[in-house]
């Protein structure tokens, strides 16, 4: 089997549940199965009124937007600082500020949810959670600009 055939099942298997959802969109049932019980467009009546999904939506693109403006500002400043400028330890630094792309996501947000939580006593809220997407993202902006500052 050449790879080719490898990289189309993969792609299938990946692809195949994200185009079965607009499929399911028109399903009657509440429980996503085959067979279908039948048709409807009840769902998307549902979506216009459902007060919590808007909360929701509205809080992430909060959450995005300010995650976003305040990473890329931080990126830009290291970037530029790391390119342009030299100062004592700065490998070290740079290293430190880079670190979580070498960490998995998955252990830098658990962590940092322990810290959050036990050790400052902070609950959590819309603004810790955009403290901790700006950690997460300013290093691949600051790997980005890098490059744009050589």
């Amino acid at each position: 089997m050449s790879l080719r055939i490898y990289a189309i099942c993969y792609l299938i298997f990946l692809y195949a549940p994200i185009l079965l959802l607009p499929l399911f969109a028109f399903n009657d049932a509440t429980v996503i199965a085959f067979p279908l019980s039948g048709f409807t467009t009840e769902w998307f009546a549902e979506l216009a009124t459902n007060k919590s999904l808007h909360a929701a939506v509205k809080n992430s693109l909060f959450i995005a937007l300010i995650s976003a403006l305040v990473a890329t500002l931080l990126g830009v400043c290291a970037a530029r600082a790391g390119a342009m400028h030299r100062f004592p330890m700065k490998a070290g630094i740079m290293g430190f500020i880079m670190l979580p792309l070498v960490l998995p996501e998955i252990i830098v947000a658990v962590s940092l949810l322990v810290v959050v939580v036990q050790i400052f006593d902070l609950g959590l809220s819309n603004w810790t959670i955009i403290a901790a997407h700006v950690l997460i993202c300013t290093p691949f902006c600051i790997a980005i600009l890098n490059g744009a500052f050589q």
